[in-house]
């Protein structure tokens, strides 16, 4: 599963399955394969297992990217593949363990001699070993970035920035609850476009088909247990109005709680008779007639 692009709510169960797919794990093994001696058969076990996990995880995603492109060229869209993305990788994670496994077992038997393992320390161990020490910089970064707040500037800064390119530059790819995050993620503007305002325009172009995707995310968020001021970090009276678009929604119920969002004002006017509207300058509005004022008799 990939973060800010198919991801962006929580599967703890389906991440520990996909572990083989994680960049620390592939990183890792790297690393290994780089640290082991040259001769040892450990050492082509690694290489290989790691050579069948890179070449898997990459193939997965192009062909999830393809056949999501097939369907919206076939006038469908791509969020059901990109969301059946969480369910592929563990199969293919563990399938390519068990490949690279066995095609590590058969390089090793084939060492039999120390000159054949000899052969590796020419030009290819040291490209090796050059790689490996630029797979333990990433790797320090990923793992640096776990304890790194969005707030603890300047040190979450280049984070941001990298995050915000990544964004800008698969917009086409990302799913509609990772669209529904990016749109309060993206605030910061760190070059001439802006990936925020982009996840909320294919938001509203795609419309009612998205909101099960933008009602997965804000569901995370009440579970997150991160809370910001006025409610669930990264949920919005933005997204919720999208929400309230087509009707009420039993997520505005349980944002009621938390004032700020305003869902008590969407379901009273839903109630009323009128609809919520999306607004980009208002967040949202209460349009249609106003219900007539009711009059007592004396």
């Amino acid at each position: 599963m990939i973060p800010r692009l198919w991801s962006c709510t929580s599967h703890p169960q389906l991440e520990w399955l996909a572990l083989p797919f994680n960049p620390i794990v592939l990183l890792g093994l790297f690393l290994l394969t780089a640290a082991l001696p040259a001769n040892a058969s450990w050492s082509f076990r690694a290489l290989r297992l790691w050579q069948t996990l890179l070449a898997a995880v990459l193939g997965s995603i192009a062909l999830i990217a393809l056949a999501a492109g097939v369907s919206r060229a076939l006038g469908g869209r791509g969020n059901p593949v990109f969301v059946s993305a969480r369910y592929v990788f563990p199969v293919a994670a563990w399938a390519a363990v068990a490949v690279g496994l066995a095609w590590g077992s058969r390089s090793a038997q084939r060492v039999d001699t120390l000159e054949q393992g000899v052969q590796r320390v020419g030009p290819t161990r040291l490209l090796i070993r050059v790689s490996a020490v630029l797979a333990a910089l990433l790797l320090m970064l990923i793992v640096a970035r776990q304890f790194i707040a969005d707030f603890q500037r300047p040190w979450s800064l280049p984070y941001e920035i990298a995050e915000w390119y990544f964004d800008d530059a698969t917009m086409d790819l990302a799913s509609d609850e990772c669209l529904a995050f990016r749109v309060t993620d993206d605030l910061a503007r760190h070059g001439s476009s802006d990936p925020g305002a982009a996840a909320r325009y294919r938001l509203r172009r795609s419309g009612h088909s998205a909101v099960p995707g933008v009602a997965d995310y804000l569901a995370d968020r009440l579970v997150s247990g991160r809370f910001c001021p006025g409610g669930p970090c990264g949920a919005s009276i933005e997204l919720l109005a999208f929400l309230a678009e087509t009707g009420d929604h039993p997520l505005l119920a349980a944002y009621d709680r938390y004032p700020l969002l305003m869902t008590r004002e969407m379901r009273k006017c839903l109630h009323s008779g009128r609809k919520v509207k999306w607004a980009v300058e208002t967040d949202w509005q209460c349009i249609g007639p106003a219900p007539p004022a009711q009059t007592t008799v004396q």
